[in-house]
């Protein structure tokens, strides 16, 4: 690792991506019916939303034409954004995300046909959001955003990232969604390249930018990328449910650094990643188009300090004494929830109603405080809100009296203060939650319970469970279990609850907002230093290639198989050959100043069955331990190798394929391959470590072989066959070559690009190429993506020589 110790004023500047701008935005003028724009009287207006300023403590410039006020949601994500902002300084982070709901000051609606038919309100808020504040706005129609965010971000993926499978009845719907999801990513993306500037970090918050990711890869190949997402990742059973899980995937790779609240939801990102597309996982994360993505935890938290400060304010002392003074002699419960099906508010009022039956002596003690932020924009929520309300209902008529009411339900937002203030005076706090990612409520209890020591009864599927393993756990659908912690927690000795929330507060002071915030950029800036691709190999350029084809007078071509001329696949027999590569290779064998050969890992047989009927082709079948020149018949290379340890390692490989359901042995003439691409990835590899292991601890010191681990593969051959020494013969064949082509993807393709270093042809004349992604080590001097760009270039020279041959007739 490069420069382990890294400051967080190294950054050169931050691009912060998220689905809403922290910021509220209210228009200073009056809608008229034409939708032209008159600026009130600012005399007149900060009168009347003066003690509204003093309560948000807002910094406006009363010289613009908009207010801008913070954004009450996602207050944990947004704080670590300021404290970068503090820093780094304001210029140098750059905040993009959608405006949200527009309105005036007066709370008069701004509709999406005013905003975009006035272009001075569009203009000026544009303007003033970069000017005042560095954030960038994105404006996009209403109905996409709907069907991307309420369609895809909240129908699809939001249920499935918490474990909900939905029943579609058609894929019509989420298709929709899908492609809407699709265009606000790119357009995103777009908007990033345009202010990008090199050595700038851009950081994607949560789920709704899964694809950006790679589409920013595209447009921008050695950009440094980030992602974390706030939301839980669910095991490879939930999520291959998912019709799009491959582009979502593959959308998250195309990121440095993906960091995860939770050692679990990494697992299972990078389980993901190995049984859905059947990827390589390191120490360091997943390996993808030849590079690297990081995967790392990273615990969000609270702003502690500012919460502490704001605790010590005169209008929550006081609001915190009143309501002690209202519920005097009472214990108080309390509960906060957004109303969603995941957050587990019915299961918690069941709970609740059990623990009342159970302990009948605590009926006129206790208050449960439930206060729930309605969405009813979601039908579901709506459904949910009925059934709530009637549960509240039955449990008040079965328990409440004249004189005292067991369960007081909020049904809004309530203030910020009023929030804080009832934890504060709150006896116990009850989240059960059934998935969530990050549970701020938890975080906000414990610092408002320094004088009062509450205990926390906490949802063991939350994501903060592991960090606050002194919070009494329970399970959310067990009503007895939760009803007993209820008096657990209420009977609970003053000694046990100081000892418990000291070390709930240890945990919170310092897993806070701003050590995540500052820990995801320092290693996300790491990344960028640590980014090495291999001095990055340029991407093969087309015309370059193509001039020195046509100028060669004598040309050397050789391709490897798996992975260059066709994708790997999972089944080895499966990887056919597609009708252009065998077009354009056909074509360039028919040109007489071509030699064409195809030095594969694969048999004999396999070549001949798909690529024998190419008569001008020559082969090298299994690493160069067999050739056969174009036109010839099949020669051994090595008749004289010694293969007596084949027995050996057959049996041993025979061994783990009994025990290792999936896999299977390949049997070559000289080599022999244990495959475990169809086993389950963990345990397959797994496997091939023991396997590899058993070998050289029981042969490898006996004969002169050597193992290679290859994709989902161990193959053992003897250590004089590489595909290097193919091409040196082949190259002493033809002295007068002036030109050479030679194309691979794994490590026993580099035998070949090595032998190409010792000759005597001019080096700007040699075109040894990886195939892989942006970051893949080689000593090839070029590199192509992916196997269809390497046919495209073959279609260009192909082309070339068509072009020859009909000139010729």
């Amino acid at each position: 690792m490069v420069n382990t110790a890294l400051n967080i004023k190294d950054c050169n500047r931050l691009i912060v991506v998220s689905h809403l701008l922290p910021t509220v935005c209210r228009f200073r003028g009056k809608l008229l019916k034409s939708s032209a724009v008159s600026i009130s009287s600012y005399e007149q207006y900060l009168a009347e939303k003066e003690e509204r300023y003093k309560s948000l403590e807002l910094n406006v410039n009363f010289n613009s034409k908009w207010e801008f006020t913070h954004r009450q949601s996602h207050s944990a994500m947004n704080s670590g954004i300021q404290v970068l902002k503090q820093e780094l300084g304001a210029d140098k982070v750059i905040h993009l995300g959608l405006p949200g709901d527009l309105e005036t000051v007066e709370g008069q609606k701004i509709s999406w046909s005013e905003l975009n038919e006035n272009s001075e309100m569009r203009e000026s808020l544009i303007n003033e959001l970069y000017s005042e504040l560095k954030q960038i706005p994105l404006l996009i129609e209403p109905e996409i955003i709907h069907s991307y965010y309420n369609g895809y971000c909240k129908s699809v993926l939001w249920p499935l990232f918490h474990y909900i499978l939905q029943n579609y009845s058609s894929g019509r719907k989420e298709n929709e969604y899908w492609e809407a999801y699709k265009l606000v990513n790119e357009i995103f993306t777009k908007k990033i390249a345009e202010i990008y500037q090199p050595g700038d970090l851009i950081w994607f918050q949560d789920y709704h930018f899964l694809v950006a990711p790679s589409l920013l890869r595209k447009a921008i190949p050695t950009s440094t990328i980030g992602l974390f997402l706030h939301t839980p990742f669910p095991t490879s059973e939930i999520f291959r449910s998912l019709a799009k899980k491959k582009d979502i995937l593959k959308g998250i790779l195309g990121s440095n650094l993906v960091g995860f609240q939770t050692y679990s939801y990494s697992r299972h990102f990078i389980s993901n990643c190995t049984r859905i597309l059947g990827l390589e996982s390191t120490p360091r994360g997943i390996e993808y188009n030849g590079s690297v993505t990081s995967v790392e935890i990273f615990p969000i938290g609270i702003d502690v300090e500012n919460l502490q400060k704001e605790l010590n304010t005169s209008s929550i002392i006081k609001k915190i004494a009143s309501f002690r003074e209202r519920y005097a002699g009472k214990k108080i419960i309390i509960g906060s929830d957004s109303l969603d099906k995941t957050k587990g508010v019915e299961y918690k009022l069941k709970a609740y109603q059990k623990f009342l039956r159970l302990y009948p002596e605590w009926q006129s003690k206790v208050i449960l405080i439930q206060i729930t932020n309605q969405n009813t924009e979601n039908e579901n929520n709506v459904a949910l809100q009925s059934e709530i309300s009637e549960m509240v209902s039955r449990i008040n008529g079965e328990f409440g009296t004249i004189e005292h009411q067991p369960l007081l339900y909020y049904q809004n937002r309530i203030d910020r203060q009023e929030y804080y203030a009832l934890l504060s005076i709150a006896d116990v706090a009850l989240i059960t939650s059934l998935r969530d990612g990050m549970n701020t409520m938890s975080y906000d209890y414990i610092v408002c319970q320094k004088d009062n020591f509450g205990p926390l009864i906490l949802s063991e599927f939350t994501g903060v469970a592991g960090s606050l393993s002194d919070a009494l756990m329970i399970n959310p659908w067990d009503q007895t279990g939760i009803a007993n912690a209820i008096y657990e927690a209420l009977t609970m000795p003053k000694e046990e609850q100081i000892i418990k929330h000291k070390h709930l507060y240890k945990i919170v002071s310092t897993q806070t907002v701003q050590s995540w915030a500052k820990s995801f950029v320092i290693e996300l800036l790491r990344n960028s230093y640590s980014y090495d691709p291999s001095v990055p190999i340029p991407l093969l350029e087309r015309n370059t290639i193509k001039e020195k084809y046509i100028h060669a007078k004598k040309r050397l071509i050789f391709f490897d198989y798996d992975g260059t001329l066709t994708p790997i696949v999972k089944t080895p027999s499966a990887a056919v050959p597609s009708i252009e590569m065998l077009a354009a290779l056909r074509t360039l064998t028919y040109d007489p100043n071509n030699v064409v050969f195809i030095i594969s890992g694969r048999d004999q047989a396999f070549l001949d069955k798909h690529l024998g009927h190419i008569r001008n082709l020559g082969m090298s079948a299994e690493h160069g331990f067999l050739i056969k020149y174009p036109g010839g018949v099949w020669i051994n290379c090595e008749s004289d190798t010694d293969l007596t340890w084949r027995n050996d390692v057959e049996n041993i490989f025979n061994f783990y394929t009994e025990r290792t359901q999936g896999s299977f042995v390949e049997k070559k003439k000289c080599a022999i391959t244990w495959h475990y691409r169809l086993a389950d990835p963990a345990y397959g590899a797994f496997q091939a470590k023991e396997c590899q292991n058993h070998i050289e601890n029981s042969v490898l010191s006996k004969y002169p072989i050597e193992i290679l681990h290859g994709k989902k593969c161990l193959e053992v051959r003897p250590i004089t066959v590489n595909k290097g020494e193919i091409v040196r013969q082949l190259m002493n064949i033809h002295p007068d070559c002036d030109f050479v082509l030679c194309a691979g993807d794994d490590r026993t393709d580099e035998d070949m690009f090595k032998a190409l270093v010792e000759n005597d042809i001019e080096k700007d004349n040699i075109f040894t190429t990886i195939v892989g992604g942006v970051s893949k080590k080689s000593i090839a001097h070029w590199r192509v993506s992916e196997p269809k760009d390497l046919i495209d270039v073959m279609e260009v020279l192909a082309q070339c020589t068509a072009n020859d041959i009909s000139k010729t007739n």
